[in-house]
Parts: structure tokens; C-alpha cells; sequence
């Protein structure tokens, strides 16, 4: 009974800290950040590359990020219903 619960638990918990990772944190983070590179480029002529890479790239790999954090939890509550 209590392998089910910590296992549903697990699995919440998987689907809840994916989409915060992969919404929150990386995809919405990145546009954040592509919002401040072209306020920066506004204000100071001056490009930086290294912030727009990182948004750029938390952008393209935030679906991937998210499913990996979610899958690993869901996979553990998985394995402790099971058993």
C-alpha cells in the first residue's frame, strides 16, 4: 500500500518537475533571455552572443530537458509500484 503510494507520488512528482524544467525554466527562460540580449543590443550597441546562444539553445532542447526529468521520475515510480 505504501509502495503505491510513494509511487504515484513519483510519478506526480515526475509530471509536475518536467513541465516546470522544461516549461518554466528552459523554454520560457529562453525567451526571457532573447528579450534581454535584444534590450541589451538596444541600449548599448553592443551584441552579446554568448546570452543569445544559451536562449537559443535552452529554446531548441527545453522538450527534450523536460521529457528526461519527467521520464526518470515516472520510470522510478514505475519500478517502486511494481516491486
Amino acid at each position: 500500500m505504501t509502495r503505491s503510494i510513494i509511487g504515484i507520488l513519483l510519478i506526480i512528482l515526475g509530471i509536475t518537475l518536467g513541465v516546470y524544467v522544461g516549461f518554466w525554466l528552459m523554454f520560457t527562460g529562453g525567451i526571457i533571455g532573447l528579450i534581454e540580449a535584444i534590450k541589451a543590443i538596444v541600449q548599448t550597441n553592443n551584441i552579446n552572443t554568448g546570452l543569445i546562444a544559451i536562449s537559443i539553445a535552452k529554446i531548441i532542447f527545453s522538450s527534450s530537458i523536460g521529457f528526461a526529468v519527467a521520464y526518470s521520475l515516472i520510470f522510478l515510480g514505475e519500478i517502486v509500484i511494481e516491486k
